[in-house]
């Protein structure tokens, strides 16, 4: 028969396991809400950068009387419609992105990219350029104003944590429609014509 002795001290084996179990469970639920919320910062500086081109390009419409010329369709991810062209980086915008100008015009210091920028996560931009149909959600008609000059815009981006369906394909033009279906529709969208 054993007798336990009273004058040891320590922890037994199943105690130290139960205490690393408890530590492991704890630090797994600690971090995942850590990436939540990390998610939910990035999707909030989503917002803010596209508020922060939304103010520049007005910036530049009250300088020009009118949007930026040139390209039609240019994306954070160095993608490119339209009349973009040229070769780019694959981690900024295209390089003959029309909103270049508002760098160059120094309505923003730098055009903001996306926070992981990856192929669904990136910001995009379309112009409404003169002749073309305005969308029903903007006022409808046909987009009128000076020759090689943008009348109305669109940016858009995907949130992580949000429900992406803000932006109906019936209210997105061409020029903005995903890259893959796996992406899926876009979460923000700012429009706007004159």
């Amino acid at each position: 028969m054993w007798i336990r002795d009273t004058n040891k001290k320590g922890f037994t084996l199943i105690e130290l396991m139960v205490v690393v179990s408890i530590i492991a469970l704890l630090t797994s639920v600690v971090l995942s809400a850590l990436n939540l919320a990390r998610a939910k910062a990035r999707d909030t500086k989503r917002v803010a950068d596209l508020k922060e081109l939304q103010k520049a390009l007005e910036l530049y419409y009250d300088s020009f009387s009118g949007y930026t010329a040139g390209a039609r369709s240019c994306a954070s991810d160095d993608s490119f419609s339209g009349d973009c062209g040229g070769a780019g980086s694959a981690t900024d915008w295209h390089v003959s992105s029309d909103l270049r100008a508002l760098v160059t015009n120094k309505f923003i210091p730098e055009l903001p990219r996306d926070p992981l920028n990856t192929n669904c996560n990136y910001y995009r931009f379309r112009a409404i350029m003169p002749g073309e149909t305005v969308p029903n959600v903007l006022g409808g008609g046909t987009c009128s104003g000076p020759a090689g000059r943008a009348c109305g815009y669109y940016l858009a981006t995907r949130f992580e944590t949000k429900p992406n369906t803000a932006c109906s394909a019936a209210a997105t033009p061409a020029g903005l429609a995903p890259p893959a279906t796996a992406c899926g529709d876009w979460g923000y969208c700012v429009a706007l014509s004159r």
